[in-house]
């Protein structure tokens, strides 16, 4: 198994990361920003408030693609999550899980599974 070093200027220093072992948390709260982003840009919308006529017009199918890639990630993270795929398809730098230290937030590690 591959450790990984990063740098964690906002944890403090250097830290290891597994990329065996996904943060739950963290993979949610990513999926969540992006739905967030495209709620925003329909509050623009609704709100009249984009640069251009030529964002206004390009918002709609912005929101939908950004929304497809949300839901398509849930559906990828569903299949980790019940064991038909392994973990590490779904890695990357902003979910994987760390060491765990006092005081941190609850958290579901998903770990791959040995396969025989």
């Amino acid at each position: 198994m591959q450790e990984l070093p990063v740098q964690g200027a906002m944890l403090g220093g250097a830290l290891t990361m597994n990329p065996k072992k996904v943060s739950l948390a963290a993979e949610l709260a990513a999926i969540s920003e992006v739905i967030e982003s495209a709620r925003l840009v329909a509050e623009l919308l609704v709100d009249d408030a984009m640069l251009d006529d030529e964002t206004s017009a390009r918002a709609p199918r912005l929101m939908l693609s950004v929304l497809d890639l949300a839901v398509a990630r849930l559906r990828v993270l569903r299949k980790v999550v019940v064991g038909e795929v392994d973990v590490g398809i779904i890695a990357s730098r902003t979910n994987l899980a760390y060491p765990r230290r006092k005081g941190d937030d609850p958290d579901v590690v998903l770990a791959q599974k040995n396969r025989r």
